[in-house]
């Protein structure tokens, strides 16, 4: 509480603080003025028609006005921007106020700064106006704490559930590779690995476990040269890996009354195709259904101590935790 007072009362910390805000207010005033003028210079053409003379430019997503394409030049002069980086910014401008406009209203009230707003805008211009609608309304309660890779994963869930036309079919990714013809000058070699959850989640096991056992051995190396000695002991079969194919966890699934065609790994946080988990159901040693849970419901309870299924409600929900400051 000291230091914290001490930093409120440090003129240079205020200075500092002062002129973040300033910044922060010239910003969201220079993404107004920027969606001011976009509103004298769009373009009536179909982007697609026109093939001679200036095109209409279509920088933002579906359903965004386009723009004249020399007037977009000309402001990207007057930003002091290259004509890539000009148009870039544009689109994203675009795309934040007319098709994500909770996140639009964040950026306008300083919950929301602008370079962060223009990462999700970024990310969701290949989506449809129901996937971009979709991706507004679930960060618009969370914008302070998103994190990228929780917002790639909710983008890839939005076009897997809006768009499954443009996901590329399934292909199997999963490989193990060891680079033998780089070792360093201790000896080490890299190995780059992407493997199913089950099977990782099972090394995972395997690794601390065998970590732990150096430990008890007398082994003070750190924890990560540990797990690597671990992986090499696995390797050599000191201990061994069962390779009969047998039922080696429990699953649970969770059934949501939203989402018929896609699920997502606890684990992972990450979206899963239903003949993932069909897979993961033949391969697990028992399998929990859940009952259905509509994530839309509001379930009020008059107890202190919340309930599994609110508790589990609540975590399918959010994703993260929504305490303030948190």
């Amino acid at each position: 509480m000291a230091a914290a007072t001490a930093q409120l009362a440090d003129p240079a910390l205020a200075a500092v603080r002062a002129h973040q805000a300033v910044t922060r207010r010239a910003e969201v005033a220079t993404l107004v003025a920027v969606l001011d003028w976009a509103l004298e210079h769009t373009s009536d053409d179909d982007p697609h028609t026109v093939t001679f003379g200036e095109r209409p430019l279509p920088l933002g997503g579906v359903g965004c006005p386009v723009i004249e394409e020399f007037a977009a030049y000309d402001l990207a002069a007057a930003m002091g921007m290259s004509t890539d980086a000009g148009l870039g910014y544009l689109g994203r401008a675009l795309e934040l106020r007319h098709r994500l406009p909770r996140l639009w209203a964040a950026v306008l009230d300083g919950r929301l700064p602008v370079w962060k707003a223009g990462r999700i805008a970024e990310s969701t211009m290949r989506l449809p106006l129901d996937g971009a609608a979709y991706v507004d309304a679930r960060l618009a309660q969370s914008v302070r704490t998103i994190t990228f890779a929780q917002l790639d994963r909710l983008v890839t869930e939005a076009l897997a559930r809006h768009a499954p036309q443009d996901v590329a079919p399934p292909a199997d990714e999963r490989h193990a590779w060891i680079d033998l013809t780089n070792a360093t000058l201790h000896g080490n070699v890299r190995l780059d690995a992407l493997l199913s959850v089950p099977d990782a989640m099972d090394l995972e096991d395997a690794l601390q476990t065998g970590a732990s056992r150096l430990t008890d051995a007398g082994c003070e190396e750190p924890l990560d040269v540990r797990r690597s000695i671990a992986l090499g002991d696995l390797a050599r079969g000191d201990q061994p890996l069962d390779l009969v194919t047998r039922p080696t966890r429990d699953l649970v699934v969770h059934v949501h009354h939203d989402s018929p065609d896609l699920g997502r790994c606890a684990t992972t946080r990450s979206p899963v195709t239903v003949e993932t988990i069909r897979t993961w159901c033949g391969a697990a040693a028992k399998v929990t259904i859940k009952p259905v849970i509509d994530l839309e419901q509001h379930v009020h309870v008059e107890a202190y101590e919340a309930p599994d299924r609110l508790r589990e409600h609540i975590e399918l929900r959010d994703l993260t935790c929504v305490f303030p400051h948190c």
